[in-house]
């Protein structure tokens, strides 16, 4: 059985972890006492996550130096909406990037970011951690109840925090022009395919120890190279 942690880890599944622990001594909410510290752990782990996309977003830009600053979750959110658009042009983004990856052979992890519903359980992790709660909970059904809630919750963090790895960068400045299309909606899945195909696709891996990057599936070869090539001489 897991046990509780004496010290905080970088991992992005730490707090998950922790939670899961006092969920189990919760014993489905009959213990109220266990699960403020799980809802408390959520709540951190619903933070993580935030930080995490929006460094995903601004490490290796000018804008890196702001993690610096790391403040309350509603100031986290509007800076990920300000560098990425709103939940729309989150999801028509990753579809582009599942896009990409479907044509070399990725298969990436499931779960994506999902703001509205950070937010959600964000505010319901909270309030439990709130005396509010803590005189309330002394009723009996508001244990098993706030049990539910935080089961749910620590279900959709888990599959969010899995598909973290999913998320690969794309650093080609025509590329991201397409991209930047097909989340404006100017180009189908089916255009911008064809204009990746164009231009070639490759993907690769490259590890933290400073290694030699690592290809991953198989690549495209670019078409357009292929037809602005000269035509074979006939003859001697």
């Amino acid at each position: 059985m897991a046990e509780l942690a004496l010290q905080q880890s970088p991992a992005l599944e730490h707090h998950l972890m922790q939670a899961s622990v006092w969920l189990t001594a919760s014993d489905t909410g009959k213990n109220t006492v266990p699960l403020a510290y799980a809802a408390l752990e959520l709540r951190f782990a619903a933070e993580r996550l935030t930080v995490h996309y929006w460094a995903d977003l601004v490490v290796g830009t000018e804008a890196e130096a702001e993690l610096m600053n790391i403040g309350a979750f509603k100031s986290i959110e509007s800076r990920i909406y300000e560098l990425a658009g709103h939940q729309r042009e989150i999801d028509r983004s990753i579809e582009f990037i599942e896009l990409m990856c479907s044509m070399i052979g990725i298969t990436l992890p499931q779960g994506r970011p999902n703001l509205p519903i950070l937010k959600k359980h964000w505010h319901s992790c909270s309030e439990m951690c709130h005396v509010g709660w803590a005189l309330a909970c002394t009723s009996p059904e508001v244990g098993p109840q706030s049990h539910t809630v935080l089961v749910k919750v620590a279900a959709d963090l888990e599959h969010m925090v899995k598909g973290m790895v999913g998320l690969p960068k794309i650093h080609d400045a025509a590329t991201k022009e397409i991209k930047q299309a097909f989340i404006a909606g100017t180009i189908t899945a089916d255009e911008a395919k064809s204009r990746l195909s164009e231009r070639g696709l490759h993907a690769e891996f490259t590890p933290k120890a400073g290694d030699a990057p690592i290809p991953l599936g198989t690549p495209v070869s670019a078409t357009r190279d292929m037809l602005l090539e000269p035509p074979p001489q006939s003859g001697a």
